[in-house]
């Protein structure tokens, strides 16, 4: 069938005929395809990353997977040492906490491939979705929930420090329940979007990820603009900081100075001119 496809498009190897793989299910959007006439396309096999990257990519491509498990085990291990040790020992934070419980669900979904090891095909052409395969439902909705959820937190924690160092924010109880229903609720809240009205499908590698022109917009964006307010507020803190610092250290110089004079011209004040006797006070600290 692949033969007589691409003879009849026209379409060179390893390219196929879209044709003659009409949508029966996957992502059809997903598909690595070329118009080459008014009713053809030619398309690449699925998966596309075993013709767009080198084979070296391939070979690496499980090390990602590798890299959660030794993620996850050190988030569990910390999220326990919140949960055993007192407060005073494990300096346990909300903001901590909430970081700490995204990067597990984001650990978790680069796990589960190693347990299910999807074909992430439909057809030939057609990557698997989150209808087509349940593994990718899954690694798509922790994907969003814990890389969305790490990077809010994140701002939380540089809001947090920007308003502690440069207001000397007090109202801590007041941000705490304001953070933690944002930092629930935003995650839920794109989670519920991507997966209801987008949808995952596999992209690249082995976990899926928000497909579709709007998933750039609609999550990919949203990454970008977090995650820049949280590097500006922490820059701006930074600068606080050194300027704070900067002067302090110009003040304290001229404080110096100041006493240093001060101090020698109290001692030529308490010292008599040429063929004058010594002051009372010259005399007392001559004692």
């Amino acid at each position: 069938m692949a033969a007589t496809g691409n003879r009849n498009a026209k379409c060179p190897a390893p390219f196929f005929a879209a044709s003659n793989f009409p949508p029966r299910g996957g992502e059809i959007g997903s598909r690595f395809c070329l118009p080459v006439a008014r009713d053809e396309s030619c398309c690449l096999p699925c998966p596309m990353t075993d013709w767009v990257f080198s084979d070296n990519f391939q070979r690496l491509l499980p090390t990602a997977n590798y890299v959660g498990i030794a993620s996850l085990v050190c988030n569990v291990l910390l999220l326990l040492t919140y949960l055993v040790l007192p407060e005073e020992k494990s300096h346990r934070h909300y903001l901590s906490i909430g970081l700490t419980v995204s990067l597990i669900l984001l650990s978790i979904a680069f796990v589960i491939p190693l347990g299910t090891k999807p074909d992430m095909c439909f057809d030939t052409l057609t990557p698997d979705n989150m209808y087509t395969d349940t593994g990718c439902a899954w690694t798509g909705a922790l994907l969003l929930a814990g890389a969305m959820g790490a990077i809010v937190w994140i701002l939380f924690r540089s809001i947090w420090t920007a308003l502690r160092i440069m207001f000397d924010f007090r109202r801590t109880e007041i941000f705490q329940w304001v953070s933690i229903a944002l930092g629930v609720g935003i995650p839920g809240l794109f989670l519920a979007i991507e997966m209801g009205t987008i949808g995952v499908s596999y992209k690249l590698g082995n976990i899926c990820l928000p497909s579709g022109p709007e998933a750039f917009v609609a999550w990919y964006v949203w990454l970008v603009v977090f995650a820049g307010l949280s590097a500006i507020i922490l820059i701006a803190t930074i600068v606080f900081c050194l300027w704070k610092f900067a002067i302090s250290a110009l003040a304290g110089v001229g404080v110096s100075t100041h006493k240093s004079n001060a101090s020698a011209n109290s001692a030529a004040l308490t010292e008599p001119e040429p063929g004058q006797p010594p002051s009372k006070r010259a005399m007392k600290r001559q004692k």
